[in-house]
């Protein structure tokens, strides 16, 4: 038979085991990194908390943030993986993992996603190679671009829209690709603005290879594919564009040793970097 003070001093036990496990697997959560990809995050449900996400930077898991509005407190703050973000002063979520314009939040066990909230996509990719500041975009501004050919800009938003890449991106590599000719036909037989082999148009569904509206959606899926498939390094996406995505993966997720992918690679990163500039400036 027990007396008082001991079913006191048993209950006190209980009570410190409880709160000190508490606090370690809380502790412990917010070192876990989700282990989800890009397709199976979009399944997630979408986020009802009030926050905008205004932008994301990925490419560099160590440079990885979200940049987030709080509409009650006016405040924009960039977060990292695992971070807490306050939305009032008894609702906090937890950000988990990143995405190209998207991530995904935690609440008490229940995951979520938050994607940018004008969908224009604002991502900037942080590689060893290339740092790109990031911006925080203003959603009520469109994309315009006075740098190199404007015919397709309204395509180009279209497509990235629906798709979530970024079009300053996409017009880099159409200046790559074929300097904005709809009827430019490579020595490979690539065809169109985004010169795409009539193959992979028939995987990606592009039913008029020379239409701009067709080409530049088909060209769109395939850079989201890779961007997806690399993990967010725009650099490899580039090269897979140019040289396939096996090739990259041949090389050990490199930039393959081709001297016409390399330079590639370099003129998208930089006419994607002129057109950037001359946005914002």
């Amino acid at each position: 038979m027990f007396t008082l003070t001991q079913i006191n001093n048993r209950t006190l036990c209980v009570f410190i085991f409880l709160f000190l496990f508490s606090h370690i697997q809380g502790a412990v959560a917010q070192n876990v990194k989700l282990n989800v990809s890009y397709g199976l995050a979009e399944q997630l449900p979408m986020s009802d908390f009030d926050l905008y996400l205004f932008g994301t930077v990925t490419g560099s898991e160590s440079r990885e943030k979200v940049i987030v509005k709080n509409p009650i407190s006016e405040r924009v703050t960039s977060y990292r993986t695992g971070e807490i973000v306050s939305i009032l002063e008894d609702q906090n979520v937890r950000v988990v993992k990143i995405f190209p314009c998207m991530t995904v939040l935690e609440q008490g066990g229940r995951y979520f996603k938050l994607y940018c909230k004008s969908k224009i996509v604002d991502n900037s990719y942080f590689t060893a190679s290339s740092l790109f500041g990031y911006k925080i975009a203003d959603p009520k501004h469109l994309f315009t671009s006075n740098a190199f050919d404007k015919s397709f800009d309204t395509h180009i938003v279209k497509a990235c829209n629906k798709y979530g890449v970024d079009p300053y991106l996409v017009k880099a590599v159409i200046r790559a690709e074929s300097n904005f000719d709809p009827h430019a036909v490579s020595p490979k037989n690539a065809l169109g603005l985004m010169q795409i082999t009539p193959p992979t148009a028939e995987d990606y569904e592009v039913n008029d290879i020379f239409d701009p509206s067709s080409n530049i959606e088909g060209g769109v899926r395939i850079l989201r594919d890779l961007i997806n498939y690399f993990d967010g390094n725009v650099e490899l996406a580039l090269a897979g564009y140019n040289a396939g995505k096996y090739a990259v993966i041949k090389y050990d997720n490199q930039i393959p040793p081709y001297p016409e992918t390399q330079q590639y690679v370099a003129r998208v990163l930089s006419f994607y970097s002129d057109i950037k500039s001359e946005k914002v400036n």
